[in-house]
């Protein structure tokens, strides 16, 4: 309560004191602070914040207010909800907003879809962000965060050529520019790459990293995260006692968090331990539970996830009915995320956009063709341009020179031969035709 009146405290002080754009910045910096603490604080002062950009005509305020907005309901698990914060905000970024925030929205609005399973959507919203950064600001620390998704999206579709192409990217970039954030997430998919594979060792060894990394900057969604995936690997190699440790850690923490989809994901996880540990009806109590959060917020793959899991569930305790229907919902649910159709929209967007690079790759190198064509035309043109101050000069010299021999010669004429030059016949006649 006491952090509460000491933000409440510096609003009044800096309302009172500061500029706009101070007021500005405090207010985000109070915001960044409730999204790690607490959201229902944050959601009054990004209201506050959104509202003030309405009264004043403020649009920098504005767009900031509905992004704070769209990440509350990104974390609360409502993603539909943060979908429409981010796009209304990204309407507003597009004509007001600074190249990095702009690409940061069209990553956001990527990744929701991602998760909803729209991966020809979430591609095309992530390549929007990839090529506005690397024109306007490649330097940018978003450009990792995009890379970052496209190597979670490739990886989720099970590309693996396309995921290590990309994730190779990230962790060789954020180790360079000491980007911890990045490169914690760059391991973390790596470890889940390894866990694809079976390859469990390997896989726990980054997932460790990852954690080390989310510790040191104190990520508490990224460390719970990395708790639940370490208990992932204890239980696939059949370590129980830490793996449920884990577990348990992961989902206290999300359900504090407030993240309705990662608890979803936790409390499935803890169905799934008790599943293989017999113990069937706290098997149900976590499968369902997790149903029905995952569909509160229509999070289709980890409806998908329980699905299959309840279908096993139900066949070891001999209910065939209930486990044919659940796979049933399995099946059809599955076959809708992965479509033939949406796999074509995919490779049409990654062929659009490695189309778009080369283009202007080409453009580029044109252009500096004709730079330099134009640039060895001048200098062509410098070489052949004539002269005239040379050719003056030459031109007066001849003329001085004429003049002094023939000034010579009459001097010496008129010494010698004065009868010549005075009869007139010094000079030619006039010829005549005949």
């Amino acid at each position: 309560m006491r952090n509460r009146y000491t933000y409440l405290l510096i609003l009044l002080f800096i309302s009172l004191n500061g500029t706009g754009q101070e007021k500005l910045e405090e207010l985000k910096l109070i915001i960044e602070n409730y999204l790690e603490t607490d959201l229902d604080s944050a959601e009054k002062y990004s209201e506050e914040l959104l509202h003030s950009g309405y009264t004043n005509l403020n649009k920098e305020e504005e767009h900031h207010g509905l992004n704070y907005l769209a990440h509350i309901e990104y974390r609360r698990g409502n993603r539909m909800g943060a979908l429409e914060f981010f796009i209304e905000s990204l309407e507003i970024r597009y004509k007001h907003g600074k190249i990095t925030e702009t690409a940061n929205t069209l990553n956001w609005i990527g990744r929701i879809h991602h998760e909803q399973t729209d991966y020809d959507k979430a591609l095309e919203y992530y390549f929007l962000s990839l090529q506005k950064l690397q024109k306007e600001d490649p330097d940018s620390s978003y450009l990792l965060a995009t890379l970052n998704n496209i190597t979670y999206l490739y990886l989720d579709i099970g590309n693996n050529e396309k995921m290590l192409e990309y994730n190779n990217q990230s962790l060789i970039i954020s180790q360079l520019a000491n980007d911890n954030l990045e490169y914690a997430n760059a391991c973390n998919f790596r470890g889940i790459y390894f866990q694809n594979l079976q390859t469990l060792d390997s896989a726990e060894f980054y997932y460790k990293k990852a954690l080390a990394f989310y510790s040191e900057i104190d990520f508490t969604h990224k460390i719970a995260h990395q708790y639940n995936n370490l208990g992932i690997i204890y239980f696939l190699n059949g370590k129980m006692k830490e793996s449920y440790s884990n577990f348990l850690y992961a989902m206290n923490l999300r359900k504090a968090l407030g993240d309705t989809l990662t608890y979803s994901e936790s409390l499935r996880n803890l169905g799934d331990y008790f599943f293989y540990t017999e113990n069937y009806d706290s098997s149900l109590f976590y499968y369902n539970n997790s149903l029905r959060l995952s569909s509160l917020i229509d999070s289709k793959s980890n409806i998908k996830e329980i699905y299959e899991s309840l279908s096993e569930l139900h066949y070891h305790l001999k209910d065939y009915k209930k486990a044919y229907e659940f796979h049933l919902q399995y099946s059809e649910l599955q076959e809708d995320i992965f479509s033939i159709n949406q796999f074509d929209k995919l490779h049409e967007m990654e062929a659009k956009f490695q189309f778009q690079n080369q283009q202007e790759q080409i453009e580029i190198i044109i252009d500096n063709n004709k730079k330099l064509k134009e640039i060895n035309q001048d200098l062509e043109a410098e070489k052949t341009k004539p002269n005239y101050f040379i050719y003056g000069f030459i031109v007066l010299s001849i003329i001085l020179l004429v003049v002094c021999i023939r000034l010579y010669k009459k001097e010496v004429n008129y010494s010698f031969f004065p009868s010549f030059f005075e009869s007139g016949n010094f000079y030619p006649s006039k010829a005549t035709t005949s």
